[in-house]
């Protein structure tokens, strides 16, 4: 389910993995991105308020999120956190040894599991924040404006998501040779452009005067 929200929003892990359940409203399909605070069910994560916004969900996606959401026990406020995992955390905050730094990645073979995924899948090589880069891709391939796609991915820098934005158009471009010159290969382009220019064999009016004379 990670890696599914993740080609969706195009998420950062440490961004999923502080996803909460109040995070995500169904009825609007949107996950939200936000800080959280220091509480008895939740750790601290600092962001900036600029950096705060929504990101859409797709209806299938909601559909995986709510059924998900169905099955969990309560009193596990991480969407993407196992409840084994988060019972460990909990037991170290009371402990006193859980800080803010432990919080950035509180999943600690996230990295391992997703190259056995990937192994599985038959791809030598990857790494999780791909996922991101696909779905910023599939946006601007699908007519995104690159302004639009800079505020959704929560870039600083207007130049990240350029140089997203020239890789696309370089595929366009390589997409469009490649129609261009199966097109030209057609036999049948071929053919007519074989045929001969039928307006250049007619008579010419003015030459038959001339041979009359």
């Amino acid at each position: 389910m990670l890696i599914i929200v993740a080609m969706c929003t195009a998420m950062r892990r440490g961004e999923l993995l502080k996803t909460t359940w109040r995070d995500i409203d169904f009825d609007r399909q949107t996950i939200d991105f936000s800080p959280k605070k220091n509480t008895a069910y939740t750790w601290e994560w600092r962001i900036k308020d600029t950096d705060r916004h929504s990101l859409p969900l797709t209806d299938k996606v909601v559909q995986i999120l709510a059924y998900y959401q169905s099955r969990q026990a309560n009193g596990y406020p991480y969407v993407f956190i196992h409840p084994k995992r988060y019972d460990h955390i909990k037991l170290l905050r009371q402990q006193a040894k859980w800080s803010v730094c432990h919080g950035i990645c509180p999943v600690n073979n996230l990295t391992r599991q997703f190259k056995a995924i990937l192994k599985l899948a038959g791809i030598n090589h990857g790494e999780f924040h791909d996922l991101r880069r696909t779905c910023l891709t599939r946006w601007l391939c699908n007519g995104l404006a690159e302004y639009d796609v800079m505020n959704l991915a929560g870039h600083a820098e207007f130049e990240t998501t350029h140089r997203f934005y020239l890789a696309v158009q370089e595929d366009l471009l390589q997409r469009a040779q490649r129609a261009t010159t199966q097109a030209m290969s057609n036999n049948f382009v071929a053919n007519l452009l074989q045929q001969p220019n039928k307006t250049s064999e007619a008579p010419n009016e003015n030459d038959a005067s001339i041979q009359k004379q």
